[in-house]
């Protein structure tokens, strides 16, 4: 595992934790946490070189599109 995916894989396991606001095992009902955890994520990301944007092979690159109702 490269250092990218370890430093990724430690915010997701902190993240997983949760914390006192959120019931136990959906860490995800905390939006301070969520909101936290995406940041990092972010940030860690754009650290190790992630261009973004469509097209980029970045976070777009895996994106669903939803479809309008």
């Amino acid at each position: 595992m490269n250092e990218r995916d370890t430093e990724l894989l430690r915010i997701t396991r902190e993240f997983l934790k949760g914390c006192t606001c959120a019931p136990v095992g959906k860490p995800h009902e905390c939006s301070e946490c969520t909101e936290a955890f995406v940041e990092a994520a972010y940030a860690s990301e754009m650290k190790h070189g992630a261009k973004h944007g469509p097209g980029s092979g970045g976070l777009d690159h895996n994106a669903i599109p939803f479809e309008k109702d």
